[in-house]
């Protein structure tokens, strides 16, 4: 359809508003259903201007936006996490990391696993997966 990459365009725009929490809600449930649709040559640039908006969603304190943003994480890196480089990946697993402090479950759960979505979509999964460990131990047991 011709008018889809307009539809992608005005969600991204709505998601990097981070306006009220129904609306981002919405743009980001819908964006991570046709993010699979977005053409291979616009995903790059879709992903770069993506992660700080989704870096800046990860802080914000309301549950049911962390809810949304944790069932939206792993559609958008799926079609998106192949053209992420590392230290991308990284930059938004410690946005994640950081609300593992969090005093509320519900954005501990979801921190959790948006973190263990964005390293199995990563490119190098094995990696991402080893670096999170060594990162969440380090938390536990401070050297």
């Amino acid at each position: 359809d011709s008018n889809l990459p307009r539809l992608q365009l005005e969600l991204y725009k709505e998601i990097k508003k981070n306006g009220a929490s129904r609306s981002l809600r919405a743009a980001l449930w819908r964006f991570a259903e046709l993010a699979h649709l977005v053409r291979p040559q616009k995903c790059r640039p879709y992903l770069v201007n993506l992660l700080p908006c989704l870096t800046r969603i990860s802080k914000r304190p309301e549950e049911s936006v962390q809810e949304t943003l944790a069932a939206a994480i792993p559609k958008i890196m799926a079609a998106f996490g192949n053209f992420a480089n590392d230290n991308e990946i990284k930059v938004l697993l410690k946005a994640f990391i950081a609300n593992l402090k969090s005093s509320s479950p519900t954005i501990r759960r979801t921190a959790a696993g948006s973190a263990v979505s964005i390293c199995q979509h990563s490119r190098r999964t094995q990696y991402f997966y080893a670096w999170l460990l060594n990162v969440l131990l380090g938390l536990l047991v401070p050297v």
